[in-house]
């Protein structure tokens, strides 16, 4: 599918994550450690507020899905439908606007029930591992932390509707598009716990922040990257 995605479709995918300023990921970086080290939090509790944050992300991105009006086929899969010798021009035409109508409007309620139960299990994990990872919530920082990815995710959803090229791409294409970064942070997440289970919390807290914001500012798993090396 990749070789035959439209340049502007590309081009477009390249502008569907903001990426947040120095300031900006610094901040979101380091409010989690200072709920560690000013307010006692368990290192756990970062786990918990960057899975709030991978949830958000799900969130905002299903908004951004419900905002694409594209309703481009697989151009291989459209062919293959044309060419179909035992099909009438209006079977055709019916069989190609019903998968058109599929993948705008049905593919966006999958998004949210896989999104949604991928988080779900990953949540039960961290729960069922970190004693306190969601109970940061409600501190300052906690509190200042959900404000700021709120911004964060409005501002970029703000981003996309406002752009003539990201609203005309189909919904489809952005089906999996933040999987890849989610998937990341979940990683490394759980792999930056390894120095709080070694009785080292403040080190574990350091490389959480440092994980974050290398992933918030990295383009390595932007959409557009990931297709051109597939394609």
């Amino acid at each position: 599918m990749t070789a035959t995605l439209p340049p502007e479709y590309l081009s477009a995918l390249a502008r569907i994550e903001r990426r947040p300023s120095w300031p900006e990921s610094l901040v979101a970086a380091l409010l989690p450690l200072a709920g560690v080290v000013l307010f006692d939090w368990p290192v756990a509790a970062v786990i918990g507020i960057y899975w709030l944050d991978n949830l958000l992300i799900g969130l905002f991105h299903a908004l951004k899905i419900g905002a694409a009006q594209g309703r481009m086929l697989d151009p291989k899969y459209e062919a293959g439908i044309r060419n179909h010798p035992q099909w009438s021009d209006a079977q055709k035409d019916e069989l190609v606007r019903n998968a058109k109508a599929f993948q705008h409007h049905v593919l966006p309620w999958f998004f949210l029930v896989h999104y949604g139960l991928f988080c779900a299990g990953h949540g039960a994990f961290i729960a069922f591992l970190f004693d306190g990872a969601f109970g940061g919530f409600a501190s300052a920082p906690g509190l200042a932390m959900i404000a700021l990815m709120l911004v964060q995710h409005g501002l970029d959803l703000r981003a996309f509707r406002s752009d003539a090229g990201l609203v005309a791409l189909p919904r489809a294409l952005l089906m999996f598009q933040p999987y890849p970064r989610v998937i990341a942070l979940h990683v490394a997440l759980l792999v930056g716990m390894f120095p709080a289970l070694l009785g080292y919390p403040l080190v574990a807290a350091c490389v959480l922040a440092a994980v974050k914001w290398w992933i918030d500012r990295s383009q390595v798993f932007a959409t557009a990257s990931l297709l051109r090396r597939a394609s």
